[in-house]
């Protein structure tokens, strides 16, 4: 049990919209990089395909 759940044992957990996709993103963040760094050996510029998936989960990029 951590210190803020046993100082407030009757509080109610909750997660906003934006904290949730921040974590989300930054998760995929991580996985693209180490997925990319393990396959390829290296960072890669903005066109490499997994930088590409990025951009379009985030809504940044379209297929078109």
């Amino acid at each position: 049990m951590g210190s803020i759940q046993r100082r407030t044992p009757k509080a109610t957990q909750i997660a906003d919209h934006f904290h949730v996709i921040t974590l989300a993103n930054r998760t995929l963040d991580n996985v693209r990089c180490r997925v990319q760094q393990q396959t390829l050996g290296h960072r890669g510029p903005k066109t490499y395909p997994l930088y590409r998936i990025r951009r379009l989960i985030r809504g940044e990029y379209t297929l078109d």
